[in-house]
């Protein structure tokens, strides 16, 4: 049943070909929301993970993570591509750097919370992303699912922006 309204819901957004976001009388589009984006832009760092994300100039925002053991040494690489395919604003993750099979479609926008959150329930784990900059400095980011036994986990990050020294090619 879940699946189906699931399902059900996917469907009225691609025929609409916008989604609401946090009003329930105001509507953005793919593009708009798309743009909305922009606050991901850049490198960030967190206690094991490091990304940069591009971007959304010309409708793509590419991005690369390493995490990192607790020796420093990395142990885990991917890279994220957002675009918007269908008049939907997706992210198709590559763990490792390979392609996943699912993309994840964006199912909630808030522009005013620097909030997007993606979901597929197809997909066997994670099924949930969630992005969120609270301020200008600070990344939190939630995969989240049903594990094997059918219960629910989730793995969450905290990023700060760095400060990039153009001049020296160092960061802060």
């Amino acid at each position: 049943m879940r699946r189906m309204l699931y399902l059900l819901g996917v469907m009225l957004v691609l025929a609409s070909g916008v989604m609401p976001v946090a009003a329930e009388d105001e509507v953005m589009t793919a593009k708009d929301q798309f743009a909305s984006m922009a606050w991901l832009e850049g490198h960030w760092r967190g206690e094991d993970i490091e990304a940069y994300y591009t971007s959304p100039a010309g409708w793509l925002i590419l991005s690369v993570s390493k995490h990192y053991a607790e020796d420093g040494n990395s142990v885990f690489g991917e890279f994220e591509q957002f675009a918007i395919r269908g008049g939907i604003v997706t992210l198709t993750p590559f763990p490792g750097g390979k392609q996943s099979e699912h993309s994840f479609p964006l199912v909630s926008c808030d522009p005013d919370r620097n909030r997007v959150e993606f979901e597929n329930l197809e997909h066997d784990w994670p099924t949930h992303f969630l992005y969120e900059s609270p301020d200008n400095d600070t990344l939190h980011i939630v995969v989240s699912g049903p594990d094997e036994m059918g219960e629910e986990s989730s793995l969450a990050f905290t990023l700060k922006r760095v400060v990039e020294l153009p001049l020296l090619g160092r960061s802060e």
